[in-house]
């Protein structure tokens, strides 16, 4: 634990620094003279976005390992000298009561990202795309020798970046806990908020995600995975619009800037958050329609400069523009995943994301009306409630009539939810697995209820307090709860000094040309210890494109 404080200090610190320097570049480039400001949580979430696009394309050119490290911690150094961040720093003035619940969350976040990683998509590929990210460039044609390794989530490429592996202790992979506990000082605000006696609906949909958060993804804090990041981002973007609406107007400010920034960061974290991207899109057609080109133009940039570092990657790694969709074919490198392979693993991710467990070869090709049925049949009681909820949602936004003084917030309301809802859609058609659709279910049912919350605001206005006392009692007994059922008394002194490593690989030999690969042995799990290693021997012909792992691979295609 003493290590994963240290390292938390050092991310938010570097994270806050970087995002602070973003926070000054988007207020002079945008000219704006006003004295609005956001708080340390999601100056350190934009930190992040800025770090991980220059930890890409750092990835190109240099293992991310202690020359990047150093370049990092450079460039923050440069940026703390050049803006002063300290300046805007100072301890929010909050109720003792707030600072016990967060001191409390704080305890669970560092807890459970002291565990020994469970996810198992972490140990099938996430462990081995990190150790290849920390001990190499990005390498020509990887995925020829495991397509998982081709779906580059950015995410990975920061988990790397702050590892800090080349220390030679172990790989830490601590990045998700750091979010996480931002993102929970940042929906934890909402309870100071509500002890002031502001009564928004943001208020009330923090305090929401606040809870849902916490119970959701505590589990996952001690793997690298990268379904937690782009749902919190969703959650965030979704808060971020209602505060806009609520404090300002529809103009474009501050807000809009991060706005912005988060949509198009988030496509590079997880393809599946695209519907997300949309306000981006409506952002840059506010200011087209308002004719304010030269925004319209620096936005683009931002955009371009977050997206390419992405495509770039995936172009050296497999070929392809973005992996693995098969229509956009516009590269022909000697290291390219062939056609008829990346259309395979295209059908895998499409089919077995919806039948994970009753063997999806059967259902290729059926359509929507047939496959749908039989995947909501598949559903437990808890998820088809779940579910059927949000697809009913939209009834109770629209049970709510919206007063003369409330239009912005009925226009931010009715934006957020269109987007959340189209992305239940969205989710459905394209990779139903359930737990990928969480930031879309929970998100188009929170927004749903805006004639409840809407409803209760007024109520409590009004004087009607005694709704504080449950919020109270149970902002508590959750974190306690969480706290008692994950925590192992017996093995946190294993973890007191350093938090726990990755799962040892259980593999064989299994040799490509002159180089040594290991091969799992179970449920083609590889972690990380054992590198390079495949989840199973390759049924392919692939050489090596040279005389070591830098030079990359490539299938030998037949005549």
């Amino acid at each position: 634990m003493l290590a994963a404080l240290l390292i938390w200090a050092y991310s938010l610190m570097i994270f806050y620094i970087y995002g602070y320097g973003g926070l000054i570049f988007l207020k002079k480039i945008s000219k704006f003279q006003d004295g609005l400001w956001l708080s340390f949580p999601i100056i350190v979430i934009l930190g992040i976005a800025i770090i991980t696009t220059i930890a890409s394309y750092l990835s190109l050119i240099t293992p991310l390992a202690s020359t990047a490290a150093i370049l990092i911690l450079l460039g923050g150094i440069l940026i703390a000298i050049f803006t002063r961040p300290w300046k805007k720093l100072s301890l929010p003035t909050y109720h003792p009561l707030v600072w016990v619940l967060l001191a409390v969350v704080t305890i669970v976040v560092l807890e459970n990202a002291t565990h020994r990683p469970t996810n198992y998509d972490t140990a099938l590929y996430h462990a081995q795309a990190i150790h290849w990210i920390e001990s190499y460039r990005a390498v020509p044609g990887l995925v020829n020798i495991n397509d998982h390794l081709a779906y580059n989530s950015s995410w990975l490429v920061l988990v790397a970046s702050m590892s800090f592996a080349f220390l030679g202790l172990r790989s830490f992979h601590l990045t998700n806990s750091v979010i996480l506990l931002a993102t929970m000082f940042y929906f934890g605000e909402s309870f100071q908020a509500l002890l002031q006696k502001q009564f928004t609906a943001s208020n009330f949909v923090k305090v929401v995600l606040f809870f849902l958060s916490l119970y959701l993804y505590t589990p996952e804090l001690s793997s690298p995975g990268t379904d937690l990041p782009p749902t919190l981002l969703i959650w965030i973007i979704t808060i971020l619009i209602l505060e806009k609406v609520e404090k300002r107007d529809l103009n474009f400010d501050l807000y809009s800037s991060f706005i912005f920034v988060f949509s198009v960061f988030n496509v590079v974290i997880k393809l599946s958050s695209l519907p997300l991207c949309l306000p981006a899109l409506l952002i840059l057609i506010q200011q087209a329609w308002n004719k304010s080109w030269q925004r319209s133009m620096i936005l683009t940039g931002i955009a371009l400069v977050i997206l390419s570092a992405w495509f770039l990657r995936n172009m050296v790694i497999s070929g392809y523009l973005i992996f693995p969709i098969s229509q956009i074919d516009l590269f022909s490198f000697d290291w390219k995943y062939p056609l008829a392979s990346t259309a395979t693993s295209q059908q895998i991710l499409f089919w077995y994301d919806k039948f994970p467990v009753s063997g999806w070869t059967k259902y290729v090709g059926a359509t929507w009306e047939q496959w749908l049925p039989i995947w909501f049949h598949q559903l437990d009681r808890g998820q088809k409630v779940l579910l059927l909820i949000s697809i009913a949602s939209p009834i109770g936004l629209l049970a709510y009539r919206f007063s003369k003084t409330e239009q912005n917030l009925a226009i931010g309301f009715s934006i957020i939810f269109i987007l959340n809802y189209a992305g239940v859609f969205f989710w459905i058609l394209t990779s139903p697995l359930f737990r990928f659709g969480y930031a879309y279910l929970f998100g188009s049912i929170i927004l749903g209820s805006a004639s409840a919350i809407l409803r209760l605001v007024n109520l409590i206005k009004k004087g009607s307090l005694i709704i504080f006392l449950p919020l109270v009692i149970f902002a508590f007994i959750l974190p306690l709860y969480i706290l008692a059922t994950t925590t192992d008394l017996s093995t946190i002194s294993k973890h007191a000094l350093l938090p726990a490593d990755y799962s040892p690989s259980q593999v064989q030999l299994c040799p490509l040309g002159n180089i040594n690969f290991y091969c799992a042995q179970k449920l083609f799990l590889c972690n990380y210890e054992a590198f390079p290693c495949l989840p199973k021997p390759l049924s392919h012909n692939v050489e090596l494109r040279g005389t070591s792992l830098q030079d990359g691979f490539r299938t030998i295609q037949k005549p």
